[in-house]
């Protein structure tokens, strides 16, 4: 190597430690003047008032995993102030804003805009939350994926963890995981594949099982499984269809637009008829002015 090439890499060697440093100060400031929302000392409340059985019977309610929690029960145990709740998120952020600075291979200024963005700058490391969880365990993806078929247990563990980070996660994990689990039969090692798959299937499992429907708790909750895939039973809920409309709907159009209708109308239409209608409404003139646009312009 070069004098000039050595040069330059303890330049940005230099330059990714700055804005490591600036970002750590400036994200602690951030989470030493951040005020806890409802939803953060929610789970804050669950691990400190349950017990670990309890927190994982509470999260059929909730609809999270309870990684989250259990990360925060020792904390809750050792009688730790609220605030550690956002020192814990934001340590989280930090390893893994760490090792992206460190082991990946972008250039200096794609590093720092990733840094200074608004995720990773203060929706990650200030609001205490399981969303916290999902930097760290991306970037461990990202350090095992090169050598995931040599380290199949380890891209596999990460694999869950990411599953039991946030629902949000789930489709991303799912989609690694088929192309995993592809390249895992193809391997003259069948039986180590196959341990590898029967653990990766045993986390999931394990995470939806956490978050199954509390049948019959409520008024507006299902009696039964059944109920919630036969249309009979969803029509006995207004808001079980909703959900369910707004899901679909939700996943399959991406216009801003008709999103946020989707979201704004069941707060003021509960009926299941009467909303469906609406959104068939809706989405049959969203149909005719945007297709109709398009064939127009053909």
């Amino acid at each position: 190597m070069s004098l000039d090439k050595k040069k330059i890499q303890r330049i940005n060697i230099s330059l990714e430690q700055l804005f490591f440093c600036i970002y750590m100060l400036f994200t602690f400031l951030l989470v030493c003047t951040h005020e806890q929302w409802e939803d953060e000392l929610q789970a804050w409340c669950i691990a400190q008032s349950l017990s670990i059985p309890e927190i994982f019977y509470q999260m059929r309610y909730e609809g999270h995993f309870a990684l989250w929690h259990l990360l925060l029960k020792p904390l809750t145990v050792l009688h730790f102030p609220v605030f550690f709740m956002g020192i814990l998120s934001w340590i989280l952020c930090l390893i893994s804003a760490y090792l992206f600075m460190v082991r990946s291979q972008f250039p200096i200024i794609v590093k720092s805009l990733i840094l200074i963005s608004c995720p990773v700058l203060y929706y990650f490391p200030v609001i205490a939350r399981n969303y916290a969880l999902i930097p760290l365990i991306l970037t461990g993806l990202a350090m095992y994926y090169p050598v995931r078929l040599r380290k199949p247990w380890h891209y596999g563990s990460f694999l869950i963890l990411l599953v039991h980070t946030h629902a949000y996660m789930c489709g991303l994990a799912g989609i690694l995981g088929v192309f995993f689990a592809w390249e895992l039969l193809k391997r003259p090692n069948k039986y180590k594949s196959f341990a590898v798959l029967v653990m990766i299937s045993l986390g999931v499992l394990a995470a939806f099982l956490q978050v199954a429907p509390a049948f019959g708790s409520t008024s507006v909750a299902p009696a039964n499984f059944s109920d919630v895939l036969a249309v009979k039973g969803l029509q006995k809920s207004g808001k079980v269809v909703i959900c369910w409309q707004i899901c679909i709907a939700n996943t399959v159009f991406s216009n801003i637009r008709c999103q946020a209708f989707l979201f704004i109308m069941p707060h003021f239409c509960w009926d299941g008829s009467d909303c469906c209608g609406a959104i068939k409404k809706y989405l049959r003139s969203f149909s005719l002015r945007y297709f109709g646009r398009f064939y127009s312009a053909q």
